[in-house]
């Protein structure tokens, strides 16, 4: 099988017509093809250049030269040149001297069943029609057909069910209106023929015929109608993200997910098609920009109704709103909202909406597509008046969302960056408008958390810390004061500088800005609790405790909860070098290297002659972040994050290296148990990491939400309490075991050196165990173990 990769569906179309077209080119030369493959290598002409130009493109050339000297040469196969090939394979697997791979019968299949569709749709929208380069499509699919017709013997026949549903009805009712969207925007959905199958993740890998350093890939179009079928494509990858979306903040509304891994979601949902259409743009722009892509296909899909969008039913009308269907399904309302306000500049006089337009009430339910563009129009304009607070006034806001980003970039050049920008719009009156009056939970859920988190940090004493991190806490605090208030921050400014007031609902109204900052505050307070803790305190103590439970001093009723929780959420490795210990010596080797003690200083034919204790290049010990993939995409959403670099691949990286896929991975690891030999399990792991990889953009957004709402409660853990208490904990384990204060067994003299670091006292009673330096005796592990009787457990 193919690797699909992690891509858009244009990318993994053009992957099958790579595919089809190695394979006949491979296949055929291998097995003698004599005639010419009229495609040549992906080298431009280019004019001539002359003096310093020429010197610079020279340099330029052998660099790259360079780089590519140990990478294959590519040659395109030309869309002519497929039916030879294919007639000449046909005879060599006629003869049994060939056989055609499933892979291959795959990607053909595929790539007849999206282009046949798109014909369909082109079919459909008279704006599409006599478009230069529909001959060369429909050509290119008659080659393909008659390639499939040339191995009809060998290929499988292809479910085309879904075509006939994927095209509209003329005779659409007017109270049918729910139903003409559905069928509207399948029309593009149905391009989307990748939903990876069980035959599909099971198929053999695409290997080709060995060829030296030789790469083959079918020749691209180069014609508006090509970049059709892109933007078709594009908009089906956007169609099923929104709905993924919208499904996410359902189950936000039920209770069943939590904001801010919603809201993480949603905002990488924005950030990949951004990614997508960037890397399409080239071919887009030569249908024009933004603001001509999305008019035309609104407006086809409603000629495909028997509408127009200009037959107004009043004069003062925007458009037609029989066809508001069409414009919320192809954002052609978030679209002319975006290029009304475009003209504002960053150096402007902050806007102040006045409500012309109206305001949006969250307690009630447009009745008609006139009110519904009505509300659309308020709930926009009074938005962009406090984005643009946001992006101009608010600088200090280290958090912003992509569509306040690409807000802020269309102000900047007065244009509009994209159809993903129209998409963000419309993302954000999917989540208001589906939430009704309950999409004040957001801002209600970032006060509480934020208060909470606050509340927390203020408790913890001021400890010597450094000049970092009493700044970070201050930042975190000033966050909270910021967010977790009720001042209203959009009204002040207005306020003072002379414009009309009137409470915002800039937070009330948008969950997922209000979702992003509980996640920003969230993981600065995990960061900086794991760095509280890393005094030690918190490790020693886990150590005195495993310690005690091993030898049975603390039974089984006496287990600390707070101690279990964070041995589990840390992992062994946090604690132990190795195995947990069990017996003395191992206490005492563990807290030792813990410390930073190199093990040499343990072998036994080390040299005594050097009396300093050689140190670990390791260091000494500290506790482990938690919450990988929550902290990763922490960075993704800050104000100087660059939105270009979080493609697919990089959100794939972020929960793999999560280890969010091998801890889900059940199934992978019940067969791999099951399986018997090395090989098997070898096929097992390819299998897997083949199902991973063919996630699409819409299952990676679902992922990305799973594995935050997963990480909460690890990242919420209170680790300022924690080691507030071990650190009580173990100085009472101390008083415990002087003799003089609590009648213990080991001298005050000894136990003074260790006032500044408390923990300390941990390796003095693990040395006394094993007779290190100190009369052997186990009566400091019974008298630290009274002491953990009376010490509460923190409240984490």
């Amino acid at each position: 099988m193919v690797a699909a990769g992690l891509r858009s569906t244009y990318h993994q179309y053009k992957q099958d017509t790579d595919v089809v077209a190695s394979w006949l080119a491979s296949s055929a030369i291998q097995s003698g093809y004599s005639g010419p493959l009229n495609g040549s290598a992906n080298s431009p002409a280019t004019k001539k250049l002359k003096g310093r130009a020429r010197m610079e493109a020279k340099k330029k050339l052998a660099k790259a030269a360079a780089a590519s000297a140990s990478s294959k040469r590519k040659h395109i196969i030309a869309i002519k040149d497929f039916v030879p090939l294919a007639e000449h394979v046909a005879d060599k697997v006629a003869s049994a001297a060939l056989a055609v791979p499933e892979f291959f019968s795959a990607a053909l299949n595929r790539v007849i069943e999206s282009r046949r569709r798109f014909s369909a749709i082109l079919q459909r929208f008279r704006s599409f029609q006599d478009v230069a380069g529909d001959s060369q499509h429909a050509y290119f699919i008659s080659v393909l057909e008659k390639v499939r017709e040339t191995f009809k013997s060998h290929i499988g026949s292809f479910d085309t069910s879904g075509l006939r549903s994927a095209l509209p009805t003329d005779d659409v009712k007017n109270d049918d209106k729910h139903n003409a969207r559905l069928r509207t925007g399948n029309m593009f959905e149905s391009l989307s023929v990748y939903e990876p199958s069980d035959e599909f993740l099971s198929a053999p890998d695409a290997v080709f015929p060995s060829l030296d350093d030789v790469q083959y890939a079918a020749e691209e179009e180069d014609t508006q109608t090509e970049s059709l079928f892109i933007l078709s494509t594009l908009l089906a990858d956007f169609f099923k993200l929104r709905e993924e979306v919208f499904g996410l903040w359902q189950q936000y509304q039920a209770g069943s997910r939590d904001l801010a891994a919603v809201a993480v979601a949603t905002n990488t949902a924005i950030k990949l098609a951004h990614s997508m259409e960037d890397e399409v743009s080239t071919q887009l722009k030569k249908l024009g920009g933004v603001e001509e892509l999305i008019p035309m296909v609104f407006g086809g899909a409603c000629a495909a109704r028997g509408l127009h969008p200009e037959d107004k039913r009043q004069p003062t009308d925007d458009y037609n709103y029989r066809c508001y269907a069409e414009a919320n399904m192809f954002f052609y309302n978030t679209l002319c909202l975006l290029n009304a306000y475009k003209g504002q500049g960053l150096s402007d006089t902050c806007p102040s909406y006045n409500g012309k337009f109206g305001w949006y009430r969250d307690d009630r339910k447009a009745e008609d597509d006139r009110e519904r563009w009505q509300e659309d129009k308020a709930a926009l304009l009074e938005l962009f008046a406090d984005m643009h607070v946001i992006v101009t006034t608010l600088k200090g806001i280290q958090v912003q969302d992509e569509f306040v980003k690409g807000f802020k970039q269309m102000m900047q050049t007065k244009k509009i960056p994209g159809v993903w920008l129209a998409f963000g719009a419309q993302i954000y009156l999917d989540i208001l408008k589906s939430l009704g009056s309950e999409v004040r939970r957001g801002e209600e859920d970032l006060k509480r958390i934020t208060n909470s988190i606050g509340d927390v940090v203020r408790e913890a004493p001021e400890l010597k810390r450094s000049r970092h991190f009493k700044e970070a806490i201050d930042d975190l605090l000033m966050s909270v004061d910021q967010w977790g208030s009720d001042k209203d921050i959009f009204n002040i400014i207005r306020q003072v500088g002379g414009l009309p007031t009137r409470p915002s609902n800039f937070l009330s109204h948008n969950p997922m800005f209000c979702g992003l900052h509980v996640h920003d505050i969230r993981t600065a307070f995990h960061r900086l609790g794991i760095e509280f803790a890393s005094k030690g305190n918190l490790m020693h103590a886990v150590q005195l405790y495993q310690a005690l439970r091993q030898e049975g001093i603390l039974e089984e009723q006496e287990k600390r909860a707070d101690l279990e929780f964070i041995m589990k959420i840390q992992g062994n490795s946090a604690f132990f070098v190795g195995n947990p210990p069990t017996s003395l010596e191992a206490y005492s080797k563990n807290f030792a290297l813990t410390k930073g003690i190199s093990a040499t200083h343990w072998l036994p034919n080390r040299s005594t002659k050097n009396k300093k204790i050689p140190m670990s290049r390791a260091g000494i010990r500290t506790i482990n972040y938690q919450a990988r993939a929550s902290m990763a995409f922490a960075q993704t959403f800050i104000v100087d994050s660059d939105s270009r670099g979080l493609n697919v691949e990089v959100v794939d990286l972020i929960l793999d290296s999560s280890g969010w896929y091998k801890k889900h991975d059940s199934d992978g690891i019940r067969e791999l148990e099951s399986a018997s030999t090395n090989d098997e399990k070898d096929s097992i792991k390819n299998k897997r990491k083949a199902a991973i990889r063919s996630l699409s953009p819409v299952q990676l957004t679902h992922q990305v939400c799973m594995a935050v709402d997963e990480e909460v409660p690890g990242i919420m853990f209170n680790y300022f309490s924690l080691e507030l208490t071990c650190r009580e904990l173990l100085k009472t384990v101390r008083d415990a075991v002087d003799e003089n204060i609590g009648g213990g067994s080991l001298s005050s003299g000894l136990l003074q050196q260790i006032d500044a670091q408390v923990c300390d006292v941990v390796g003095i009673i693990f040395s006394a165990a094993i007779g290190q330096g100190l009369p052997p005796s186990t009566a400091p592990l019974k008298e630290a173990a009274d002491a953990f009787r009376t010490v509460p457990e923190a409240k984490v």
